[in-house]
C-alpha cells in the first residue's frame, strides 16, 4: 500500500483552484450579464414609454395606462412624482388640462418649446429643418433604423431620437437573451454614441425650459425625471462598456 505524506505537494491543487476560480467567475459573469439584461430592459420601456409622452398628448388610453398601480410605482421608482390630482382627478377634466399642457409647449405657434435638435443645439442652426436634421437622419439610416413613412415628424424630433435609442435598447435585450456579449456591446457603443453626438448636446436645455414653462405638474414632472433618467443611462452605459471591455 502506498503511503502519501501530508507535506507532499501536487499538481492537482493548482488545476482544482483554477477550476473552482474559473466557475466562480464565470457564475459571476452569468450574474451580471442577467442584470446588465434587466437594465437594458428597464432601459428600453422608458425611452419607449418616453417617446410616446413627448409625441403625443396623453389621451384616454395613455392616462389609463398611467394611472394603473404598476405604472404609477414604475414612475415613482424613476422619480417621477405623481400629485393627488393625477390620480383621482376626473379623467375628462384631466385629460383636457394635459392637452391644453401639450398643445402650448410643443405646438402652440408664437409659444412653443421645439423639440428639435436642429432648433434647440446651442451654436446650431436653431432652425427647423436645418442641417442637424439630416445629419440625424443619416445616422438613422446608418444603422438600419427607419422612420415610419407615415409620421409627420421630422428625423431630430425629441420622440423620434428616443425611439431610436428605444430600438437600440431592444436590439442589446436581445443581444443578452441570446448570450451574445459582443452584439449588446455594439448596441450599448452606439447608444453612448448617440447620446455624446446628438440627444445629450440639447435635451437638459430643453427640459429646463419645458419645466419652467409647463403649467401641469404632469409636465413638470416629466421634463424633471426625464432629465434625471437620460443621465443615469449615460452614466450607465459608459460603465457597462467599460466592465463588458474588461471581461474580453
Amino acid at each position: 500500500m502506498k503511503h502519501y505524506s501530508a507535506n507532499k505537494k501536487s499538481g492537482g491543487g493548482g488545476l482544482a483552484a483554477t477550476a473552482i476560480n474559473n466557475t466562480l467567475l464565470k457564475k459571476n459573469t452569468m450574474a451580471t450579464e442577467i442584470q446588465w439584461l434587466e437594465q437594458a430592459q428597464i432601459r428600453f420601456a422608458m425611452t419607449d414609454l418616453l417617446a410616446n409622452l413627448f409625441r403625443n398628448e396623453v389621451d384616454y388610453a395613455m392616462l389609463k395606462t398611467l394611472r394603473t398601480s404598476d405604472m404609477i410605482e414604475a414612475l415613482n421608482s424613476a422619480g417621477m412624482d405623481l400629485d393627488t390630482d393625477f390620480i383621482n382627478k376626473p379623467v375628462k377634466l384631466l385629460v383636457d388640462e394635459l392637452a391644453i399642457d401639450f398643445t402650448q409647449l410643443f405646438l402652440l405657434p408664437g409659444h412653443l418649446i421645439s423639440p428639435h435638435e436642429s432648433v434647440q443645439t446651442q451654436n446650431g442652426s436653431k432652425i427647423l429643418r436645418g442641417p442637424e436634421t439630416a445629419r440625424v437622419k443619416n445616422y438613422y439610416e446608418n444603422i438600419g433604423f427607419n422612420i415610419d413613412k407615415e409620421t409627420f415628424m421630422e428625423a431630430d424630433h425629441l420622440s423620434i431620437e428616443l425611439e431610436f435609442l428605444a430600438h437600440l435598447a431592444q436590439i442589446e435585450v436581445k443581444a443578452w437573451n441570446d448570450n451574445n456579449a459582443q452584439q449588446a456591446l455594439n448596441a450599448l457603443r452606439y447608444q453612448d454614441d448617440f447620446y455624446n453626438v446628438h440627444l445629450g448636446h440639447w435635451i437638459y436645455d430643453f427640459l429646463t425650459k419645458m419645466e419652467a414653462k409647463s403649467q401641469t405638474h404632469f409636465y413638470q414632472e416629466l421634463a424633471r425625471m426625464t432629465g434625471d433618467f437620460i443621465s443615469e443611462q449615460q452614466s450607465q452605459i459608459h460603465d457597462m462598456i467599460d466592465a463588458i471591455i474588461k471581461l474580453e
